[in-house]
């Protein structure tokens, strides 16, 4: 094997490498990006155009009742989100909130406990907190785990750099 071509694979090795150092650090820096981007007012704002109600078939809205349900919270910041600026309440304007903002007495059975005093705002009927901070709270804690993850990955391949480069330049 010639010299120029040993040389020609090393630096090709070298700038592979590079690149994926490059592509990771931009995913660090994404990642750490999109964790100031979790804002309320960008949940209420999708929440107020696109939920739909109980018995919608749109998997937007169905994941929004899962949560509230699951999480035993309603909306974004609570049961004021449904109010008369929501595609919710042009669709049902004698319905102040979905069902799925109900106290239910076992969140898996999803069964209601009394829909009637829960629509009248009765104390201990009605989840009244929001759902933001539990999700952002997960959105926050998965997406600075991944930046951890590629931060560290990072890490390691610019010490295998190094060590390549030392390796490089000792055996030549």
């Amino acid at each position: 094997m010639h010299r120029s071509s040993v040389q020609s694979e090393k630096t090709q090795f070298f700038v592979l490498i590079l690149l994926f150092i490059i592509v990771e650090l931009i995913g660090v820096i994404l990642a750490l990006n999109y964790q100031k981007m979790v804002k309320q007012e960008h949940f209420l704002v999708e929440l107020q155009r696109f939920y739909k109600g109980d018995n919608a078939s749109e998997v937007f809205s169905q994941s929004w009742n899962t949560i509230m349900i699951a999480l035993s919270c309603c909306g974004i910041s609570g049961l004021n989100d449904f109010d008369n600026t929501s595609h919710f309440h042009e669709m049902y304007p004698f319905t102040p909130w979905p069902d799925a903002c109900c106290r239910r007495d076992d969140p898996v059975s999803g069964k209601i406990l009394d829909r009637e005093k829960c629509m009248q705002n009765t104390p201990g009927f009605t989840n009244n907190q929001g759902c933001f901070m539990t999700v952002s709270r997960g959105l926050k804690k998965y997406i600075s785990i991944s930046g951890a993850i590629c931060s560290g990955v990072l890490v390691t391949e610019v010490f295998a750099m190094f060590t390549a480069i030392c390796l490089y330049y000792n055996f030549d």
